[in-house]
């Protein structure tokens, strides 16, 4: 058997050993989106051929090492390598194949002088060809559906684990989240994932109004937030963010004038920089607490982190669409959140907000609403000091219907009126607007 660089002609056979190994498509898939990628490199996809015959190859095992992005505390990025996949053909499987590539794979890179190699998978199979967990390394999984045993690095003879430019996040390329070959299932929406995106596309929005950091776009008035212009937004969320953080770190709400806020004449770059270390400092807090922990919230029934990560990825996906519809021609694409997201974003809006929030004020003559998405249901009903919510099975007097995100937005009162299907009683509804108007301000 001979480890080779891979060729035009093995690809076809690479593609349908990683099918049989797999058993899926999204693998053979990921492995033909990373070769038209930007991160690949010829000669880091190698494959195992098992003939003797240049003309009749026999290709059993394939690996291939891409360009993923690190990123440091301070948001500053470079280049390093990630090794997905690794297949071996069935029949070929235990007679050390996957060792040769994985080898071969890492010599290449610690022959061009790479410090590392990351990776997610199984730490029975990879501790043994000398991965070992990469947060003890200083190196931030790509998400939280990766469990952190299973993101594991091994270092090469350049790596410097104490440089801070090689600690930090490792980010992976788009085709990975579009393949859905990410980590892990999860039991429930990915919160922690949201608030990056979110914060992201409202950062990629705001750098390209104009074309450059320094940009008018800052100054653009947010129809959504009357008064406020995208600037006053990157400050809520970049304060938002600290504060939280504080009360995580210091078991209690914080006093606002003790969390620190850029200067009021801050330069654009300074003011988006200063948003971005807000947002990865939560975020990398919330990771590492775990969902489960136990910390002080303003939640009568969650006393844990896994409120914050919630309520922080749905303040950011909210306030990411206000940029969003502001900017709307800037940034990557359109605003998206999962429909998990949406839905739980639903549910935290009539219980949380309506339900705490209101107190003697929820107003309204006692009729139910109900809120229709997807295959969940919630009635909603204010019955003056009152308010009601639940899932059961009763007749509403109005019920406001649509597609998982745009009855969430509806209820931020961000979504476009025809978005949602609005039947039965007008006056119950309008109650309904006026009391989230209150429980939101």
């Amino acid at each position: 058997m001979q480890i080779r660089v891979e060729t035009l002609q093995d690809r076809a056979a690479v593609e349908a050993l990683h099918g049989e190994a797999f058993g899926d498509e999204i693998v053979p898939a990921l492995a033909a989106a990373l070769r038209i990628g930007e991160g690949f490199v010829r000669r880091y996809s190698l494959v195992a051929d098992a003939s003797d015959d240049p003309e009749r190859p026999d290709v059993v095992g394939h690996v291939m090492l891409t360009r993923v992005q690190l990123e440091a505390q301070d948001g500053s990025t470079r280049e390093v390598l990630c090794l997905s996949p690794l297949g071996v053909r069935p029949d070929a499987q235990g007679g050390g194949v996957g060792r040769a590539l994985v080898e071969a794979a890492c010599a290449a890179a610690d022959a061009d002088e790479e410090p590392f190699v990351v990776l997610e998978g199984a730490p029975a199979m990879y501790s043994r060809l000398g991965f070992v967990a990469a947060a003890g390394r200083g190196l931030r999984r790509p998400s939280e559906r990766t469990p952190a045993a299973a993101f594991q690095v091994r270092s090469l003879s350049a790596d410097r684990p104490d440089d801070p430019a090689l600690r930090g996040r490792v980010l992976y390329p788009d085709v990975f989240w579009e393949l859905d070959a990410v980590g892990l299932p999860m039991d429930g929406p990915a919160f922690l994932d949201t608030l990056e995106q979110a914060c992201r596309d409202l950062e990629a929005r705001v750098r390209a109004a104009d074309g450059s950091p320094d940009t008018a776009g800052l100054a653009t008035p947010v129809p959504a937030c009357p008064g406020w212009e995208v600037a006053d937004v990157v400050r809520h969320l970049g304060f938002i963010h600290r504060f939280v953080a504080a009360w995580v770190e210091g078991g209690r709400r914080p006093r606002p004038a003790t969390v620190g806020q850029p200067a009021p004449d801050a330069a654009p770059a300074e003011l988006l920089a200063w948003f971005a270390a807000g947002w990865r400092a939560l975020q990398e807090l919330l990771d590492e607490r775990g969902a489960d922990t136990p910390t002080a919230t303003w939640s009568p029934w969650d006393a844990t982190c896994g409120f914050w990560r919630r309520r922080m990825a749905h303040e950011a996906a909210i306030h990411a669409l206000d940029v969003a519809q502001t900017l709307p021609d800037k940034g990557s694409g359109v605003w998206w959140v999962p429909d998990d997201v949406a839905l739980d974003g639903v549910d935290e809006v009539v219980r949380l907000w309506l339900g705490t929030r209101l107190g003697d004020a929820a107003g309204g003559a006692g009729e139910l609403v109900a809120l229709v998405a997807a295959d969940r249901r919630w009635t909603v009903g204010l019955h003056g000091g009152i308010t009601e919510t639940h899932d059961v099975p009763t007749r509403a007097d109005a019920t406001v219907a649509g597609a998982p995100a745009a009855l969430y937005t509806w209820l931020w009162g961000r979504g476009r009126a025809d978005d949602v299907t609005v039947t039965g009683s007008p006056a119950a509804v309008e109650a309904l607007r006026a009391a989230l108007t209150r429980a939101m301000q």
